[in-house]
């Protein structure tokens, strides 16, 4: 869905400045040239901009740069870019000079303008959002800010936290991580290099359903995106017993890509705040309203989840329940870093 929405809007632009660019030549007055002119022009503005810009902006996220710089600094070059790109590009492929080119690159302006409202408008607010994931507690499925490792059980790449591996520090050195295959262990990472969390899109139009990623607002602080697995839906009674959910009494089975996935239903040390027990445990089992969900994370024993949350939030929801006004929609793919790249059913 992403890519093909991609590839609708980048056409529109393409559409919108060829248009825009047979009217500027129409001001200047200028008559001899090509419709294959007009296309490369349009090829070279647009393609060298998005290209310049990524590199630019890749440059800007490498150097941690604060966002409140970042973001006016980002606009401020990518406007410059598409100006000076688009002006160039008519001059040299349309053999004009640049003062006319100006006049005949103005009204090209309005395609990125236009695609842009409609990015603003329509499709952010309704069809598709970029999220940046900070933390890992959906590992090894989705990474948030991670290092990496290769298991010690059966060979297959580990993630753990980057907030939790504090090197030099006693205890410190010693990061609990989870590898593809849902193994958790704990031991120093050879490689204490940080990578950044994955970019992913979510599709606010899809109806979530058992097992999708969702990103919805954290009860306790609505302006705070959680990226989690929706587990339980409305009107369920979850368990957790043996590793294994229940719903209603029945047990779930694990779709394909979470075999060999278990989920923790109590800690063994009582000086949590939460005490042994989780929300799901047999002893405290998860009730839903007609309007709530249970959601968790991949990465068991090291996810802020349903099974956690305790602090009342309104007068009508349970602590553990995501309500259904909450959602903002269903992770569709993984679009950064291109090695990552994954789509989700």
């Amino acid at each position: 869905m992403a890519i093909i929405l991609f590839l609708v809007l980048w056409l529109l632009t393409f559409a919108l400045w060829l248009l825009g660019c047979r009217l500027g030549l129409t001001w200047a007055k200028v008559s001899q040239y090509k419709f294959g002119q007009i296309l490369l022009a349009a090829l070279v503005s647009i393609v060298g901009t998005g290209v310049i810009n990524a590199i630019f902006m890749a440059l800007i996220a490498k150097s941690g740069m604060p966002p409140s710089i970042a973001l006016p600094m980002g606009l401020f070059v990518n406007v410059g870019l598409w100006v000076a790109i688009t002006v160039l590009a008519i001059s040299y492929i349309i053999r004009v000079p640049l003062r006319p080119s100006f006049l005949i690159a103005m009204p090209t302006f309005l395609a990125p303008v236009v695609t842009l409202l409609l990015t603003m408008f329509v499709v952010k607010p309704f069809l598709l959002e970029a999220y940046v994931v900070p933390a890992s507690s959906m590992s090894p499925t989705i990474l948030g800010r991670h290092v990496c490792s290769v298991c010690e059980e059966c060979g297959a790449p580990r993630y753990g936290s980057a907030s939790l591996y504090r090197p030099g520090i006693l205890g410190g050195d010693d990061v609990e991580m989870i590898c593809e295959n849902f193994h958790v262990t704990k031991s120093p990472p050879p490689d204490p290099e940080v990578f950044p969390g994955d970019r992913v899109m979510v599709a606010k139009w899809k109806k979530p359903k058992r097992w999708d990623i969702i990103v919805f607002k954290y009860p306790n602080e609505p302006e705070v995106p959680y990226v989690k697995r929706l587990v339980g839906l409305p009107g369920e009674t979850i368990t957790i017993e043996g590793g294994a959910v229940y719903a209603d009494g029945k047990k779930l089975e694990l779709p394909p890509n979470l075999q060999g996935l278990t989920y923790v239903d109590h800690f063994e040390d009582s000086l949590f705040s939460h005490g042994p027990h989780l929300w799901g445990h047999v002893d405290k089992p998860a009730i839903l309203g007609e309007d709530e969900y249970f959601v968790l994370g991949d990465f068991t024993t090291n996810s802020s989840d349903s099974r956690l949350w305790r602090d009342e939030y309104d007068d009508t929801h349970h602590p553990y329940a995501v309500p259904a006004d909450h959602l903002i929609g269903v992770v569709s793919e993984i679009y950064w870093p291109a090695s990552r790249w994954r789509s989700f059913p």
